[in-house]
């Protein structure tokens, strides 16, 4: 019976915070070691139950999410690959899996890095050629983006040291 209850707080405590935000398997699960430790008398196979019930219920589902998290970075904040799989990877997703779907999805990295390049024009349209070049690397490569697609974007939007 006490097991059940258990079962019961970590379950409504899950649904509440997936309420608010999404969370992949690993996050989730960290939140549920969490709060067994400021539960007691609570067996940490319970917390595993509770994940199982929250994947048959299709609230926790790690593919899903790679696959949206990739493309609203795309859409609203540009990141190279790199900085993806590492922001994915502090999430707790299997490094596999973040490589499979960065494989499968169709990412323009020169296309990203030079749109964010256009927006930083405004504040470096007062600099010199070099000072927004050098500028321009150090803002792409704090994105994630690799060199050979800063230098590529570099000359897309500054040709002929304009």
């Amino acid at each position: 019976m006490l097991r059940d209850i258990n079962y019961d707080r970590l379950l409504q405590y899950s649904l509440r915070i997936l309420s608010k935000k999404r969370y992949t398997e690993g996050e989730m699960r960290r939140k549920l070691e969490k709060q067994i430790l400021k539960l007691e008398n609570i067996d940490t196979q319970v917390a595993e139950q509770v994940i199982e019930r929250l994947n048959e219920l299709k609230y926790l589902n790690d593919e899903q999410f790679v696959r949206d998290y990739i493309s609203d970075r795309i859409r609203f904040k540009p990141r190279g690959k790199y900085l993806i799989k590492q922001e994915l990877i502090n999430k707790c997703v299997e490094e596999f899996l973040i490589d499979k779907i960065i494989e499968e999805t169709e990412i323009n990295e020169v296309e990203m890095a030079t749109e964010v390049l256009n927006k930083l024009s405004k504040k470096l349209e007062n600099c010199d050629f070099r000072k927004k070049q050098q500028r321009a690397f150090s803002a792409l490569s704090s994105k994630g983006f690799s060199a050979d697609t800063i230098y590529k974007s570099i000359k897309n939007c500054y040709r002929d040291g304009a």
